[in-house]
């Protein structure tokens, strides 16, 4: 399993590897072994959910790590998710940024079930009990 503690360090690397920032195209990401792809998808969702945190946003930065990288035994769907919107993605045009679309999955992803906690928490019910 993938933690935290293993992946910043590699998500600093990539990045600072990378030389001057530009968006990549999802026709220049397919480019990358699969091994390369993994680390910079991991790479960029870890970053987005450090964004959050560092914004207060807590919920959202926890709610995107669990999403992704899952919890204890169990993996998270968020890998073959965005696997799924990337390739959906590259259909319509394959210039897209890949960056987008993993804000865009982060973000679905967690919307509806930070929503749903919340609107638990408003009724009174116990948001643990809410299913996503």
């Amino acid at each position: 399993m993938i933690t935290t503690k293993c992946v910043l360090p590699t998500a600093l690397a990539i990045i600072l590897s990378a030389g001057p920032a530009s968006a990549l195209s999802i026709k220049e990401y397919r480019k990358f072994d699969r091994e390369r792809q993994a680390h910079f998808v991991s790479a960029a969702v870890s970053m987005t959910a450090y964004i959050h945190a560092a914004n207060g946003e807590t919920a959202k930065a926890r709610c995107i790590i669990g999403w992704y990288f899952g919890t204890n035994d169990k993996s998270g769907p968020g890998p073959d998710q965005i696997s799924a919107e990337t390739v959906a993605a590259e259909h319509v045009d394959p210039e897209r940024h890949i960056e987008g679309v993993i804000l865009a999955v982060t973000k679905k992803a967690c919307a509806a079930k930070l929503n749903s906690q919340a609107l638990a928490s408003s009724s009174g019910q116990n948001a643990s009990q809410v299913r996503p």
